[in-house]
């Protein structure tokens, strides 16, 4: 990875003072993410590509951060996409995504030694559960039948068996469990507030509650309702949370498996950090003037 030079940011504090109205802002935090999104790309490049660009091999253990750092970038663009397109229900269906890598990769890189390998298999072996249940339903059900199984479950125990062969490993065995979301967020010193209000409220864009319809997807006509088939138009409020988990991330990651380079990256972070900082602020006394 080249040298990181300090952070040009879009506008100046100046600039920002004179912004006649909020899609300025929107510009800014898109932007800003724009450039987070290159950052984490080029960091995953210096990782796990060569001087070529092209993808070096690695270990299932490696393949874990490995895997969840092309997630999230993946799910950014996505996001990034949604927001562009106007399309803040689905944006937030995103958002949650990114939020859950972060609170995942977190939770790894908290790890120390040993105990973050072994993490890692812990992460790869919660994985199976849903697998090796769906196998035992399909087993079941076959031996209903007097052990006649059909074209599609044959398919499905194959697929199953594959994905299991791939990711257990004899080592793996007697692991502690991998904690439920809520446990993991607790690495985290706004462990609470990560998981009540973003992780959770993020939640009912995910699975479509009555707080999604109400603010998405219907709307209040006296004492009664109506459909809104209208895409809602995204605030920069839905950018601000994406684009400081995948900076912190950033910085996780770097400190853990790019040490080499941490000094750079934490002097471009931090000012990332701190340029959100005076949008979200800037942002704020301009809705509330």
């Amino acid at each position: 990875m080249e040298k990181t030079e300090k952070y040009k940011q879009k506008y100046t504090e100046a600039e920002i003072d004179m912004f006649p109205n909020e899609s300025y802002f929107m510009d800014a935090n898109v932007e800003l993410l724009k450039d987070v999104i290159h950052l984490l790309l080029a960091l995953i490049k210096t990782k796990y590509c060569n001087e070529s660009e092209d993808a070096i091999e690695i270990d299932k253990i490696d393949s874990v951060i490995a895997g969840n750092l092309v997630r999230l970038y993946k799910l950014d663009i996505s996001f990034l996409q949604n927001i562009c397109e106007r399309k803040t229900e689905i944006a937030l269906i995103i958002s949650r995504a990114i939020i859950e890598c972060y609170i995942n990769l977190s939770y790894i890189f908290a790890k120390q030694e040993e105990e973050y390998n072994t993490v890692r298999k812990q992460y790869i072996n919660a994985s199976l559960s849903t697998e090796k249940k769906a196998k035992d339903i399909i087993n079941n059900n076959i031996k209903e039948f007097d052990g006649v199984s059909s074209p599609i479950e044959d398919r499905m125990l194959s697929s199953i068996q594959s994905s299991i062969s791939i990711s257990e490993d004899d080592s793996f065995e007697k692991l502690a469990n991998w904690p439920n979301i809520k446990n993991r967020c607790q690495v985290h010193d706004d462990g609470k507030l990560l998981y009540d209000f973003l992780y959770g409220i993020q939640s009912h864009a995910v699975h479509g509650t009555w707080q999604d319809l109400l603010f998405n997807h219907i709307v209040e006509e006296g004492n009664n309702f109506k459909i809104n088939l209208n895409w809602i138009e995204p605030r920069p409020q839905v950018l601000e949370g994406v684009i400081l988990y995948n900076i912190l991330t950033i910085i996780k990651f770097v400190d853990k498996e790019l040490n080499s380079i941490k000094n750079d990256i934490d002097i471009i972070s931090n000012e990332m950090i701190d340029y959100l900082r005076i949008l979200s602020l800037k942002h704020e006394n301009f809705i509330n003037n």
